[in-house]
């Protein structure tokens, strides 16, 4: 998504990892399925910085291998949709 926010606006995406924040700047937010909505938010506080360890390590605790494999398949899902956008652009 930053790649699409540089293409469209030829300059330095936003310093975020909200991926919500990112799709509503590229204009991608309306478009997206209520799926796609909720995997970004699912994926958002995965992204958290090593500051939080302990956050963190919660976290992992949470995300079993099969809940792992499935937010993969649907980041590849996303990202190929994403992709496609792009292209259009």
């Amino acid at each position: 998504m930053k790649g699409f926010y540089v293409k469209l606006y030829n300059e330095i995406p936003p310093f975020t990892h909200n991926l919500i924040l990112l799709a509503e700047k590229i204009k991608l937010k309306n478009e997206l399925s209520e799926d796609q909505i909720e995997l970004l938010s699912i994926l958002n506080p995965l992204n958290i910085e090593a500051r939080y360890p302990k956050y963190k390590e919660d976290l992992l605790k949470s995300l079993s291998t099969d809940k792992c494999l499935e937010i993969i398949s649907k980041t590849k899902e996303l990202q190929k949709w994403v992709k496609s956008k792009l292209e259009i652009v």
